[in-house]
């Protein structure tokens, strides 16, 4: 093959080295004989180059297999998109930029929980999260999203009323999608929220597992090309382990716990019963110190996010320079607790994956579903025993 023409149908991620991974959507491959074949297949490359935003075309050459879904290539930038929404987006990734520049406050973690964007964070704090269990919450996904929506829902209801804050809050949910780089963990949010927002606009009571399923057709429908991608199995199985069994988890927490901690608990630990062996399979490694570092890190960089986009709104003038500086120090205070937290435990080992510890991991978290899935009829047995 002499070269292949494509176009990103994602923003490329940053790897530990010099080299980024580029999701790419092939349009024609052109072989030695400049045979042109046109095509419309998706994988993902490893490469040598630099950062490069969804819709820039791109060629590659020296093409090699890895896997099913991933190659090695040299990947050289062709041409950059002229597509009005992406280059709207890219005026609103460089307006959020600076903006959160201007303020002065800790814009590589603003930057990268508002746009996506890593490339003002230091790799060792990337590292640090990794090695925490907690990398999941620099990932974009659903988590944000709900953070951004309720921002903007709270803000928008007094003023618009229920139905019309809800359609605004879809409306910025879309924008956030688009600006963040369309990740697999935010398509399925969006689609989850708008479904929602849909059932309480015309009180509509809909299960929420029921909800979850219609968003993963949908989901499955517009972007089968997502199935296999990781963070697209991770999102749907930690909210499936939510929706599940946060509610039995936080009302066993809740006996030995205050609210505050059971309810970030309860969810972090459901999550993990269902994404575990996925961790385990795929990493050979489990971090278990995410549970805990996910319970005091959410709120922490729930209440980091709000104060980031209340700062994109404060004019720059001298009237509001006091509101400024004080979310400014708020920011960089709350943003040197997240990155200490998260250095904390990073320490802490991970369990080690061999055959034995994954069918004892499996075993382990199928225990506690069934446990958590018929304590009633478990109980009744006891008494009738008794």
């Amino acid at each position: 093959m002499k070269y292949i023409e494509a176009v990103l149908y994602s923003d490329s991620v940053k790897l530990k080295t010099d080299r980024f991974i580029y999701p790419v959507c092939v349009r024609t491959a052109v072989s030695e004989k400049n045979i042109t074949v046109i095509t419309d297949r998706k994988f993902k490359i490893i490469s040598k180059g630099e950062n490069l935003n969804w819709g820039d075309s791109v060629r590659i050459k020296n093409l090699f297999k890895i896997s099913d879904s991933l190659y090695k290539g040299n990947v050289i930038l062709h041409a950059e998109t002229t597509k009005p929404v992406l280059r709207l987006r890219k005026r609103i990734k460089d307006f959020i930029g600076r903006k959160i520049e201007l303020t002065g406050s800790e814009n590589g973690l603003s930057l990268a929980l508002l746009t996506g964007s890593r490339d003002n964070l230091i790799r060792d704090d990337i590292v640090k999260f990794r090695k925490a269990g907690c990398a999941h919450l620099l990932a974009l996904s659903g988590m944000h999203l709900g953070i951004i929506s309720l921002f903007f829902y709270f803000l928008l209801k007094p003023l618009l009323g229920v139905r019309t804050a809800l359609f605004a809050v879809n409306i910025i949910n879309l924008s956030y999608l688009v600006v963040s780089g369309l990740s697999a963990s935010l398509i399925r949010a969006c689609i989850l929220t708008a479904i929602l927002s849909y059932a309480k606009a015309r009180d509509i009571k809909i299960p929420l597992l029921r909800a979850l399923f219609l968003t993963f057709i949908i989901n499955v429908v517009i972007s089968p090309h997502l199935a296999d991608d990781l963070s697209f199995q991770y999102s749907y199985l930690a909210l499936t382990g939510i929706v599940l069994y946060a509610r039995p988890l936080y009302r066993i927490f809740l006996r030995f716990m205050p609210p505050l901690i059971s309810a970030p608990l309860s969810c972090s630990v459901s999550a993990q019963l269902f994404t575990a062996p996925l961790s385990a399979y795929v990493f050979k490694e489990v971090f278990f110190s995410g549970i805990a570092a996910s319970v005091l890190l959410t709120p922490l960089i729930t209440v980091f996010m709000w104060s980031s986009l209340m700062g994109l709104f404060i004019p720059q003038t001298v009237i509001f320079s006091f509101i400024a500086a004080g979310l400014r120090g708020m920011n960089n205070f709350i943003s040197s607790l997240i990155m200490n937290t998260a250095s904390l435990f990073s320490v802490l080992p991970p369990l080690r994956i061999n055959t034995v510890t994954f069918t004892l991991l499996i075993i382990f978290n199928l225990s506690v579903i069934i446990m958590l899935t018929a304590p009633s009829p478990g109980l009744k047995i006891f008494k009738r025993y008794r």
